[in-house]
């Protein structure tokens, strides 16, 4: 059976507690995804310098920044967010798009 190639994308704001655990569970998967775009959407405390260890370890992981619109926008921002990590897809092959949240993780 031929493994389904995923882009995941991951509008974060703020998730230094949680994205750690988040990038972990990813990284423990058996299909790992093609690309991953991790959007920062104006995140105030340390989670793209976290993301961006990662990113360089791994060249599948990417961090973007979205300017600050200056507030968090639940519902509405969210969607912003990903469309905006959606735009910047570099992978031209894959099967699935997946919207992860950056409080994520898997129990095996």
């Amino acid at each position: 059976m031929q493994e389904k190639k995923i882009v995941i994308i991951s509008p974060v704001r703020d998730e230094e507690e949680f994205i750690s655990y988040t990038i972990k569970s990813v990284l423990n998967q058996t299909i790992r995804p093609v690309e991953w775009i991790i959007v920062d959407d104006g995140s105030r405390d340390s989670t793209f310098d976290i993301v961006q260890k990662q990113a360089e370890q791994h060249n599948w992981i990417r961090i973007i920044k979205k300017p600050n619109r200056g507030e968090r926008a639940v519902g509405p921002g969210v969607v912003e967010t990903f469309y905006y990590g959606h735009r910047n897809i570099t992978t031209k092959d894959y099967d699935f798009i997946c919207k992860m949240d950056g409080d994520i993780e898997f129990w095996s």
